[in-house]
């Protein structure tokens, strides 16, 4: 549990860093990994 919260909390930064850099289609990936992250708990 603690490894996946590590997990979903680093692909929500890496998600706002995308934001910030305007990288829509890494952003959309993110976001789905951090679902699948979300769900392995």
């Amino acid at each position: 549990i603690n490894s996946g919260l590590m997990l979903t909390l680093s692909g929500v930064l890496t998600n706002v860093r995308s934001l910030f850099v305007f990288n829509i289609i890494d952003c959309q990936t993110v976001s789905y990994f951090g679902v699948i992250n979300i769900y392995e708990f």
